[in-house]
């Protein structure tokens, strides 16, 4: 038997397609859903959610609840994998735009004040995200990208 927490990630990969419709936000749906599918299948430390996001347009504050991907993703460096842990939210106009990834990171993990590609709230911020096009680009690469994005030191 499957304990409960199985059970529940078992659940949220089996109805993320429903869990897409039911948040009523995405005009290319089929597209999420299939990023989704395929990320789930190559990463099986991800799991699809919905989380609210806060953004700032000027000074006005949004929270809008999107789909996302939660859990670790591996990173090999020198010989060794790191898990991270992620949450990457998927922007109403995915895939116009690209993923939006923060770093979660454990109790025993710390952001370092000068990562490279990661600000001090979480935030990811990679080339290839920010060369994001629609036709060009896709999750698994995207995913993949920030596979080989170097682990900080203190992780």
């Amino acid at each position: 038997p499957l304990s409960p927490s199985a059970r529940a990630m078992a659940g949220s990969r089996a109805n993320f397609a429903a869990l897409v419709d039911g948040l009523g936000v995405y005009s290319d749906s089929a597209r999420v859903k299939h990023d989704i599918s395929r990320a789930i299948r190559e990463y099986r430390t991800l799991s699809p959610m919905s989380s609210p996001l806060t953004f700032f347009q000027g000074s006005d504050v949004f929270q809008e609840t999107l789909a996302t991907l939660n859990g670790t993703l591996p990173m090999v460096y020198r010989n060794a994998t790191y898990y991270i842990p992620i949450e990457l939210f998927f922007p109403r106009d995915y895939p116009a735009s690209a993923p939006v990834v923060y770093v979660r990171p454990a109790r025993d993990m710390i952001i370092p004040s000068r990562h490279p590609m990661v600000a001090s709230d979480g935030l990811v911020q990679i080339a290839y995200g920010e060369a994001w096009q629609r036709d060009t680009h896709n999750l698994s690469d995207f995913l993949a990208m920030l596979s080989a994005v170097r682990p900080a030191s203190s992780w």
